[in-house]
């Protein structure tokens, strides 16, 4: 208990006093021919063998396939901070649930049908309020997509969430809501609600920021990306 305490004040003075866009606290790039770790963390866990795909090398997740992150309990977003990732969809069925970023009583960010959902909570497990839900409609399966969650506090009682695909500021929402220090949950990449919301896909990056990044910093990390920028390319370059 004392180990998280200490870690989580850590994370809140790394965001006070780096640049975010430089210091991503979690980074896992699964493009390369090994996975890439980065940031304060270990390598996740998985519950089986890694799967990576080919020929464009990604992690692919499943339902028997979701990692947790080793000592995340301390990650919060009291401070502000930034979800992103890489991710190709690859159920196409109406009512789809993939869950991206979950953390039980804290956030998470996935698709809910054809719907971009992220939601964060007051940091209980039990009995807590998960009520700062912003949706963006229109995300589509079988392509590369750059999703981002950017939470930014206004003030103790006050936080604006806005949601970002391939760099664009799609969706933006204030609220009056409360932020406490973090569930004891880890974070898992790929599974969340203890059951049915399992990712079905490709995840190629994963980066979490402990502050709020700018509109040009989550554009720069879009454009920068390979995958990004090849589904890009078809689209102005049709056969």
């Amino acid at each position: 208990m004392m180990k998280n305490t200490v870690f989580f004040l850590v994370l809140i003075l790394f965001a006070g006093g780096m640049s975010a866009a430089e210091k991503p606290v979690l980074h896992y790039d699964f493009t390369q021919s090994d996975m890439v770790p980065g940031g304060l963390f270990k390598r996740p866990v998985f519950q089986q063998e890694v799967e990576i795909a080919e020929p464009e090398s990604a992690l692919i997740l499943h339902k028997n396939n979701f990692a947790k992150i080793p000592e995340s309990e301390c990650l919060s977003l009291y401070a502000g901070g930034t979800l992103y990732c890489t991710v190709k969809f690859l159920d196409t069925a109406p009512k789809s649930l993939d869950m991206i970023f979950f953390k039980d009583g804290d956030f998470l960010l996935g698709r809910d049908g054809n719907k971009l959902y992220f939601n964060a909570a007051d940091g209980k497990i039990r009995g807590g309020r998960w009520n700062m839900a912003v949706q963006y409609p229109g995300i589509s399966a079988g392509r590369w997509l750059a999703l981002a969650a950017v939470i930014t506090p206004l003030d103790r009682y006050h936080y604006n969430v806005s949601l970002f695909i391939n760099g664009k500021k799609m969706a933006s929402r204030k609220f009056k809501s409360t932020i406490n220090p973090p569930s004891s949950a880890p974070v898992t990449l790929g599974k969340g609600w203890g059951g049915p919301w399992y990712m079905n896909g490709m995840l190629g990056k994963v980066m979490i920021f402990s502050s709020p990044l700018s509109d040009a910093e989550v554009a720069s990390l879009s454009a920068q990306d390979p995958y990004i920028q090849k589904d890009n390319n078809k689209e102005l370059n049709p056969k």
